[in-house]
């Protein structure tokens, strides 16, 4: 199967959440962006809501950020073969052999997405600490992540975000977790100006129910 990186942004955390494979390729335009590995998987796209459209106005593919891509129903453009919609050929940037996922692929990937998705729509000046807390207390209430998954997912996405106080989101999941008062999705769709549906359908890529609010 291929995982299909649409969206350059989601490159900042792929080595945080998989394992490099042995076979990657792509294009002068996306390199990287074909990550093979063996075994079955289950078809997924990783399709930011509508809702969030003007955040992606600068992006070639839109509002799609990656893709897990199986079946014998899909199909990908192979290194050595000329691109379908530019006049780049894709090529071999790493070919060792194809070997299997080692962990759970959805779940991995998931992460990546909204990750990716979290650092797109990320809080401007005077909002961020809000922002991270609000993140941080989503998965504190829909999760079994421990703290230090918290404190890592969190801080990662300030960085990738070039947030110049990054270093004080480090620790938004134990923080988090000891305040009265948390904040979550709820506000997180606030500061983003959309929908809790929308931030919803969001955290469902890291396996959250959708949630339903009443404001």
């Amino acid at each position: 199967f291929d995982i299909d990186i649409d969206n350059q942004e989601c490159k900042k955390f792929l080595n945080y959440y998989m394992e490099t494979p042995s076979a990657i390729y792509g294009r002068k335009s996306n390199p990287g962006s074909h990550w093979l590995y063996k075994g079955e998987a289950e078809f997924k796209q990783f399709i930011l809501p509508n809702e969030l459209q003007k955040f992606c106005e600068g992006f070639p593919h839109g509002l799609t950020l990656c893709e897990i891509r199986h079946e014998s129903k899909r199909y990908t453009i192979v290194p050595e073969s000329k691109h379908s919609k530019a006049n780049e050929t894709v090529k071999w940037e790493r070919y060792q052999d194809i070997g299997e996922y080692p962990g759970n692929l959805t779940n991995d990937v998931g992460k990546i997405a909204l990750a990716t998705a979290l650092c797109i729509t990320y809080a401007s000046s005077g909002q961020r600490d809000a922002y991270c807390t609000a993140i941080a207390g989503a998965l504190i209430k829909h999760t079994e992540w421990t703290e230090k998954e918290i404190d890592d997912f969190v801080y990662d996405i300030a960085t990738a975000a070039n947030d110049d106080e990054a270093d004080k989101r480090r620790t938004k999941g134990t923080s988090s977790k000891k305040a009265k008062r948390k904040f979550g999705m709820p506000k997180l769709a606030e500061i983003i100006g959309c929908s809790t549906k929308t931030v919803s359908t969001l955290f469902s890529w890291i396996g959250i129910k959708a949630v339903s609010y009443t404001h």
